[in-house]
């Protein structure tokens, strides 16, 4: 009865070895088939970045007019409020898109798709803290000040933006009539 033991745990031993075997395989080639696919999405990113941008780029500074002669007086009206609100917050959008975009096609551009991979699982944003670190280096100094300027115009404006929604629901909550706030929150 031993001998038969010995053979049935020697049949086990080989299932879970073919099957480790094969698990291992499987990883591997899953692992494979997800390099291709971030390679391609980073060369064909780039490609279609490299189209993109020059109109992300006018619509930014399109935009940027419309924020300045605009939104920003519509912002000291309690009437307009959340007009400009919602404008401001679009804009934020446009400006922070043309800046990721941006820090993708610097990133790749000076240190190539590792980099942009790194940045990618480090919570996607982070192609542009590499972006401004690689430009630093480079000594691309027109560059780092679009980059910070960019940043500080997503953020500002956006917290703006916000600001100015959460003023025209607190009017309209007191004013008698019922304005373009309570239609457009």
């Amino acid at each position: 009865m031993a001998g038969v033991d010995c053979h049935v745990e020697g049949k086990k031993g080989m299932k879970d070895f073919l099957g480790g075997f094969a698990l291992t395989i499987a990883l591997v080639g899953c692992s494979l088939v997800g390099v291709f696919i971030i390679y391609f999405f980073v060369t064909g990113g780039a490609k279609i970045a490299v189209i993109v941008l020059p109109w992300l780029h006018l619509a930014s500074c399109i935009i940027l007019a419309i924020f300045g002669m605009v939104l920003m007086p519509l912002s000291y009206f309690r009437r307009t409020k959340a007009i400009a609100g919602v404008g401001m917050v679009i804009a934020s959008n446009v400006f922070g898109l043309t800046l990721w975009l941006w820090g993708f096609l610097l990133t790749y551009a000076f240190w190539g798709m590792v980099a942009v991979i790194a940045g990618l699982f480090m919570g996607v944003v982070g192609v542009v803290p590499i972006a401004m670190l690689a430009v630093l280096i480079n000594a691309e100094w027109y560059s780092l000040t679009a980059l910070v300027i960019l940043i500080v115009l997503t953020f500002g404006v956006g917290c703006w933006g916000c600001y100015l929604l959460e003023r025209a629901k607190e009017d309209s909550g007191k004013a008698s009539d019922i304005g373009v706030a309570d239609v457009l929150l």
